[in-house]
């Protein structure tokens, strides 16, 4: 399994801007099954938020790749950590296709991938995996946990 992890992977003051925004309340979260607030910033390669440009700094971090999906994701803060099923990001995904993760707040919520590894939530850390290799993203139980996954090619 081809994982990579970048920690300190944005520069501060892009991380900041990035990280106020999905903490300002002015983002709109749309409910999904298994207790996920989402915001899609780009579907199908379009940018469909309103605040895509905010994202610019990030987009252009993942060396101008073209991104075919990209999503901020909020799991509110649980009593016990939940561990959701095991998904890949795409229905279809092509094998050349990565996903990355940047996590934008430090909690003791983490990410699992098949083989049994973990990555703690720790903010400003990038990890970077095949589409196609299963995962599974954990609840919190000190407070929100936020991220950004990108799909792309």
């Amino acid at each position: 399994m081809n994982l990579k992890i970048t920690t300190n992977f944005l520069e501060n003051d892009k991380f900041f801007k990035i990280k106020q925004l999905l903490m300002s309340g002015q983002l709109p979260w749309y409910q999904y099954p298994n207790l996920i607030f989402r915001h899609p910033i780009v579907v199908d390669g379009e940018f469909f938020s309103s605040y895509s440009l905010d994202f610019k700094d990030l987009f252009e971090s993942i060396e101008n790749k073209k991104i075919h999906q990209a999503v901020c994701e909020l799991y509110p803060q649980t009593s016990k950590i939940i561990k959701h099923e095991y998904c890949t990001e795409m229905e279809k995904p092509l094998l050349e296709f990565q996903t990355s993760t940047l996590y934008i707040n430090t909690n003791n919520g983490h990410t699992e991938l098949l083989k049994n590894e973990t990555i703690n939530s720790e903010a400003n850390k990038l990890i970077t995996f095949k589409t196609l290799t299963p995962y599974r993203e954990s609840t919190c139980t000190d407070k929100n946990k936020l991220l950004i996954k990108i799909t792309y090619e």
